[in-house]
């Protein structure tokens, strides 16, 4: 019998590649669907607080008028904790989100107040230690409206806390503290207490500027 013949070995086989031509499109293409869906979600929501923040800018409730529906008072107080909410979780909101958000914050706070009993004729600047002092201050008399105010007074010490302090420059201007002020007349000293803070807090983003009203 012949010698057996020796077992033909077969060259190792050439490992492919893990990551292909085709894999890498794949990949791109998720990637950019990943975005595409993620910016339509962002402007999805911005455009949900928006209609939000439109509802809550006209529809001003005094709380003092019989014909007032208590339902409709009551979506406004829903609607202000969503705005509210959105607020504290987002930073450096966009500048049409702090354009919306102060037009809705001026609409809702700024109002006609009684005449105070005596006029100050000393200019009141952003560091005018006499905010603190409430010796001088209204009488107590709760604002029919606060179950809102409430709500409207978070949502601005939200954003002035969590918004880019050049884009809130841009949208609270002389004019808005100076309303800010008129408002210490307020007869509801919970009022006069969130101002205080608001004040404060403005006063902090602001000392670069120092406005003068």
């Amino acid at each position: 019998m012949g010698s057996p013949r020796a077992a033909t070995r077969r060259p190792p086989e050439k490992k492919r590649p893990t990551t292909t031509l085709q894999r890498l499109f794949e990949l791109d293409s998720i990637t950019n669907s990943t975005q595409t869906t993620s910016a339509t979600a962002s402007e999805t929501e911005t455009e949900e607080l928006l209609s939000l923040i439109t509802h809550c800018t006209h529809s001003i409730f005094t709380f003092a008028d019989p014909s007032e529906c208590p339902s409709h008072q009551d979506l406004k107080r829903h609607k202000l904790s969503q705005i509210l909410s959105t607020v504290r979780l987002r930073k450096n909101h966009e500048p049409n989100v702090v354009s919306a958000l102060v037009k809705m914050v001026s609409a809702n706070i700024f109002r006609p107040l009684p005449a105070p009993l005596a006029s100050n004729p000393c200019s009141v600047t952003m560091s005018d230690p006499s905010l603190d002092d409430d010796a001088t201050a209204p009488a107590a008399v709760p604002v029919p409206a606060w179950p809102h105010l409430y709500f409207v007074y978070d949502i601005l010490t939200s954003l002035i806390m969590n918004c880019d302090a050049k884009v809130l420059r841009a949208h609270v201007g002389g004019a808005f503290l100076s309303g800010v002020l008129a408002l210490f007349q307020s007869e509801d000293p919970r009022e006069r207490e969130r101002l205080k803070n608001v004040y404060h807090q403005l006063y902090s983003r602001f000392t670069p500027d120092r406005y003068v009203v």
